[in-house]
């Protein structure tokens, strides 16, 4: 899966259904629909930021792996990818991009993310120098049935910059 920088207008209505399939796609399927399954998460990698937990540039290149597997058939679904910025007076929330959608088969996947750059224009550097939360929300018709959520710490260098350090949950 491929990112897309731009939110998507295109109108979900139609992917109801984790298990919902259209009927043609369920033939030879005796499994029964899970009404929200629950994704298991089981690796997390994010290539773009060093391995040994130090900072890179907030405004860098983003790339996010995740492995999960989902117990039932899932249908159309795709990922959303954001990060939330907890202020003292707001909470901020720049959305980074979404997957396309795909159809998910009961099993394991691999979501891939990527965006060469993250544009914070817009947004105070007082408001960025905080802990944040990266997030991967799973969307399926419309709904988002699964979160994976990564704490990021942004700290403002001696000479002004902003550095990110992104904290993967499963180490």
């Amino acid at each position: 899966m491929e990112s897309k920088s731009e939110s998507k207008s295109e109108e979900r209505a139609d992917e109801k259904g984790w298990g919902g399939a259209k009927e043609e796609e369920a033939k030879g399927s005796k499994e029964e629909a899970v009404e929200l399954p629950e994704m298991d998460v089981s690796a997390i990698e994010v290539p773009s930021d060093p391995e040994d937990g130090s900072a890179c540039p907030l405004e860098g290149a983003l790339s996010i792996n995740i492995r999960f597997s989902s117990p039932a058939y899932v249908g159309r679904a795709h990922w959303v990818v954001k990060l939330l910025v907890d202020c003292a007076n707001d909470r901020l929330v720049k959305i980074l991009g979404e997957t396309e959608t795909e159809v998910l088969d009961k099993g394991e996947s691999v979501m891939s993310f990527s965006t060469p750059a993250i544009d914070f224009s817009g947004f105070k550097k007082s408001e960025l120098t905080n802990a944040g939360l990266l997030m991967a929300g799973l969307v399926v018709g419309g709904e988002e049935v699964c979160t994976v959520n990564m704490v990021v710490n942004v700290v403002k260098e001696r000479d002004g910059s902003l550095v990110r350090q992104i904290l993967n949950p499963l180490v």
